[in-house]
């Protein structure tokens, strides 16, 4: 239960994504009686799945409307994994193996990203290991838990089409139960429909709307013929036991230097030593063919997921990590005739890096930013691990206190600079799940109150700090907002992605004003990640470069000039719509040492 309560405790400080954003959009609607989608997330922009997600989510909103309980609830529901890892283990060959396969589950690897960022695939380990569990529990004799098995995977597929891998490891056994006539085609047919139930709505809606992820299904699938995908089996089993855990390590837990180094060593001998123990053990003398299923199971998984396409997302390796590591934990649990002395071992191993995953995600949610491996995120295949893209951070309870403070003021609001990507990314779902405010805007000129946000990591860099903070950032007070005139409408939500990609030809328009020398200026592309663009600056005639750049906003200032001077600037701005393009400035106080 500690390992749980850890585990739900970290989500406190996810942060998220779009795709996290169109999810609570819909379980709000649905905690309000406002929408009862049919269909669930777009998977990869190829197919949807059931609407199962949306309902879970919106359960805790029910409840208390606002992100920080969501967080919790999905920290609770992943978490699960640990319980049922142990359950299951315990089942098949005592508490030891038990404790010692839900203590590897708290190891770095991929799945660590699930407490960066949460989505349907934070669900992915938890509802295999309950597929596993029931199938465990069926065949000690209790029939009623083959429905709860095929109930599990039919939700799984919910979670992640990967969860489909479960499904190939029961087989086996569902064709022996037949053939041996344990098990009746009553209940197998039976157990169908359970399984195919969850996915009702999407069959209706897709029948409604003439099967247009048939079109869009094919092509994700279709990239070459499907055995020629199992020619990566070695470079996705690659991908997931040794690419993953060094970027969580690294990049996750944030260890560097000798720290990681010794982490990385740590979780080799774990991983390794196990993992020779458990072979040695199912090559001479293991007559209850556990470390045999679970060997086997791992190399279904590895196998299940590198034929489905020919790149290999993280999310995808998920389904690999319960079975590998019970294979593991099965060689520490045979290397001696107890193990007590691994349980001692890898209890406080797993506790202290949930503690330090606690530790880094709070650092995260505090700076504001995150180093991630685009390459390897987007295809594991590819290993490569040293090539890094900076992208925003900001947690669960730094919404929930943005959200009170939008909520606070009956003003209209307008939000600039590194806050218009928080709430461009979020639909402002902050303050419309607390007060269903329509009061906020992005960008442009309007009347209410102007507030420029600039992430804690850049503010320090700046050396400026500001009188209110929310999570990871710094809010000021904007002194001139010299473009665009109109603000940028907050995604309703319902659509995805929230914005069209801007590709049309470039346009130039020059910016000419005045400010006083104490105003530093701050320039951001209101549409982010959706329009390219470039921009020229200079002061009193002179070309100047930014003081500093971040991700988000380009801060510039003059250095040498007394507060009350006026500078003349003049910025000239290339983009298939200028008018997206924000120039403002602010008045910030210099940070005390």
């Amino acid at each position: 239960m500690l390992l749980v309560l850890l585990g739900c405790l970290i989500m406190v400080n996810t942060s998220s994504v779009v795709d996290t954003a169109r999810d609570i959009f819909y379980a709000w609607q649905l905690a309000d009686g406002r929408q009862f989608p049919l269909e669930g997330p777009f998977v990869g922009a190829a197919f949807h799945g059931g609407p199962v997600w949306f309902y879970v989510l919106a359960i805790p909103l029910l409840v208390t409307p606002g992100w920080l309980g969501l967080n919790l609830w999905v920290g609770l529901l992943t978490g699960m994994k640990y319980a049922l890892a142990y359950a299951c283990g315990a089942r098949l060959a005592g508490r030891n193996f038990g404790l010692l396969w839900a203590c590897l589950l708290a190891l770095p690897d991929w799945t660590s990203i699930n407490y960066l960022i949460f989505s349907h695939t934070n669900l992915v380990q938890t509802l295999w290991l309950l597929s596993v569990y029931s199938m465990v529990r069926w065949q000690q004799g209790c029939r009623s838990w083959f429905l709860v098995m095929c109930l599990a995977l039919g939700l799984g597929i919910h979670a992640h089409p990967t969860v489909y891998s479960a499904g190939l490891v029961a087989l086996p056994f569902v064709l022996r139960s037949l053939w041996r006539r344990q098990l009746g085609w009553r209940l197998l047919l039976l157990g169908a429909l359970v399984a195919i139930l969850p996915l009702a709505p999407y069959f209706v809606s897709q029948q409604l709307n003439q099967w247009p992820d048939l079109q869009t299904g094919a092509g994700y699938f279709q990239t070459q013929p499907l055995w020629m995908n199992l020619l990566g089996f070695f470079d996705v089993m690659r991908g997931a036991l040794l690419s993953g855990p060094m970027v969580a390590v690294r990049h996750v837990l944030g260890l560097e230097g000798a720290w990681f180094y010794a982490m990385q060593a740590l979780i080799w001998l774990i991983m390794g030593g196990g993992l020779l123990l458990a072979l040695n053990s199912i090559f001479r003398h293991d007559p209850s063919r556990v470390g045999l299923s679970l060997l086997i199971a791992t190399l279904v998984c590895i196998a299940a997921v590198a034929v489905i396409r020919d790149v290999t997302p993280f999310y995808q390796t998920f389904v690999i990590y319960p079975p590998f590591y019970g294979l593991v934990a099965w060689g520490w649990s045979r290397g001696r005739r107890t193990a007590g002395w691994p349980v001692k071992l890898l209890l406080p191993v797993s506790l202290l890096t949930l503690i330090g995953f606690f530790a880094a995600t709070l650092q995260m949610g505090r700076e504001g930013t995150l180093q991630i491996p685009q390459n390897s995120l987007l295809n594991v295949q590819t290993h490569e691990v040293v090539e890094f893209t900076d992208t925003i951070y900001y947690p669960g309870w730094g919404r929930h206190a943005l959200g009170s403070f939008i909520c606070s003021d009956d003003r209209p609001l307008t939000f600039h600079g590194f806050a218009s990507l928080i709430l461009e990314q979020s639909y402002a779902l902050e303050a419309r799940m607390l007060c269903d405010s329509d009061n906020v805007y992005l960008g442009g000129q309007g009347g209410g109150s102007h507030y420029l946000g600039v992430s804690r990591r850049d503010a320090a860099a700046l050396e400026i700090q500001s009188t209110r903070s929310f999570g990871s950032m710094d809010l000021f007070e904007v002194g001139q907002v010299l473009a665009p005139a109109e603000p940028v409408q907050v995604p309703a939500g319902n659509i995805y992605p929230p914005r069209p990609y801007v590709r049309s030809k470039q346009t130039e328009v020059t910016l000419r004003f005045a400010a006083t020398g104490q105003e530093m200026l701050s320039i951001t592309n209101l549409y982010h990640y959706w329009m390219p663009y470039r921009f020229m600056v200079s002061l009193n005639g002179r070309s100047v470069e930014p003081v500093f750049r971040s991700m988000v906003n380009s801060f510039y200032a003059c250095a040498d000039c007394t507060a009350d001077q006026l500078q003349h600037w003049s910025v000239t701005i290339e983009a298939p719509k200028p008018e997206l393009v924000e120039v403002v400035t602010f008045v910030p106080r210099q940070r005390v040492p």
